[in-house]
């Protein structure tokens, strides 16, 4: 709504927006970047013009989509999250196996306590492989099969 405030005005609404920690604060710090948009079609196309120009993810992104006509879950961004995720699945389920053998070594000390620790932590990684695999599946799970349990362990 820049045409109902002074430029001075809008600035400043602009720098406590980017400075107030339960606004945009988090994302400016993150690298984030503010575009002035006042609602007109020309402004529309320079923030996009922007995008386009500062990240070529973005661009890639699009051109994939429209140009390609490619599913979102087979562009590079697609593919480089689900790897991502099953980077974070495998390093869950080897966390999972040291628990399972701490949770051995608990129960032959007879360590009641430690046994416990070990599978509260346990029942978390699991928690935590159960979302993970969720997650996949809703991103399509390309790897072309599906994600099962085998072992206690999730795998494509």
């Amino acid at each position: 709504m820049w045409d109902r405030v002074t430029p001075e005005e809008g600035q400043q609404r602009e720098k406590e927006l980017q400075m107030s920690d339960d606004l945009f604060k988090a994302l400016m710090d993150g690298g984030a970047t503010m575009a002035r948009h006042d609602g007109t079609r020309e402004s529309a196309i320079n923030v996009i013009r922007d995008l386009l120009h500062r990240n070529n993810t973005v661009a890639q992104i699009v051109r994939e989509l429209v140009i390609e006509k490619k599913s979102l879950l087979d562009t590079e961004a697609g593919m480089e999250l689900q790897n991502e995720v099953r980077i974070v699945l495998q390093k869950h389920q080897e966390d999972l196996q040291i628990l399972e053998d701490e949770i051995r070594e608990a129960k032959l000390q007879s360590d009641k306590r430690a046994e416990e620790e070990a599978a509260a932590d346990r029942r978390k990684a699991l928690e935590d492989i159960s979302k993970l695999h969720r997650e996949l599946e809703k991103l399509g799970n390309t790897c072309g099969t599906d994600v099962r349990c085998v072992g206690g362990l999730y795998t494509c």
